[in-house]
């Protein structure tokens, strides 16, 4: 799904609604659930992705909330999740431009 299609624009408008007339505690679980579908309609792979990363931030997240005084699992995520970005993201900018 493209950003410049008819499809999308829909998309976005139902998310929009949606968001708007939901309580505020289901908010964001209408946010993930939009981020889901847009991310299944184009690459499964991706949405898999996408729900390691959720999932994982969630579990930190609950962690640290139990656990005020930890910053261990503070520092763990942001390894995890800038380790997945660079991965998927800029892995292969920076290993396509080595100098040999």
């Amino acid at each position: 799904m493209s950003f410049t299609t008819f499809t999308f624009a829909f998309f976005f408008v139902i998310t929009g609604i949606l968001y708007y007339i939901c309580p505020a505690r289901w908010q964001n679980g209408v946010l993930l659930a939009a981020n889901l579908v847009f991310y299944l309609w184009n690459s499964p792979a991706a949405a898999l992705i996408l729900i390691v990363a959720a999932l994982s931030a969630y579990w930190a997240g609950r962690y640290t909330q139990a656990h005020p005084g930890s910053k261990l699992a503070v520092w763990m995520i942001c390894l995890l999740l800038f380790g997945m970005l660079f991965v998927y993201k800029y892995l292969n900018f920076f290993s396509g431009s080595r100098q040999t």
